[in-house]
């Protein structure tokens, strides 16, 4: 029932300066929900690449063991806004222990993190950071679940 693409490339800075993408983005399907995550990593963060990838990891792994059917999604706007938060907190952790791992500092792991889940029913968006989300409908319309806090 889902279909889902995803990809990303280096911008032009990371092109003239040699530097790593510091993007990172995952999706799952599952059997009732299509789960997915993206991340940009702050420029100026000595290991934002790392902070990218394992935020949208983590946040990916955990709500695939809290969605494994229809029958675990939560019924209500305040089930999903639970487990969101859950979902943000359980990738900050991530990141601290790792900091903690490599004896860096946590802001050397700086990301954005933007998670979205759709299921027939719902359309759960979570945001940290800078972004937007949105949805193209099958009418060909698209529409902002989430606008972006700043910029375009």
């Amino acid at each position: 029932m889902w279909q889902a693409i995803g990809a990303s490339t280096l911008g032009t800075r990371h092109l003239k300066t040699g530097t790593p993408c510091q993007d990172a983005h995952g999706y799952r399907v599952l059997p009732q929900a299509l789960v997915a995550a993206v991340a940009d990593g702050l420029g100026s963060a000595a290991q934002s690449q790392v902070g990218s990838a394992l935020a949208v990891a983590t946040a990916l792994t955990g709500l695939e063991q809290e969605l494994p059917n229809s029958a675990a999604h939560p019924i209500d706007a305040a089930g999903w806004e639970t487990l969101l938060a859950k979902t943000f907190a359980a990738a900050r952790q991530a990141l601290v222990n790792q900091a903690e791992a490599q004896a860096h500092p946590l802001s050397d792991l700086a990301t954005t993190l933007m998670v979205v889940v759709w299921t027939a029913e719902w359309l759960a968006v979570g945001q940290l950071g800078d972004g937007a989300v949105v949805v193209y409908g099958q009418d060909d319309t698209m529409t902002t679940a989430i606008p972006p806090q700043r910029g375009e």
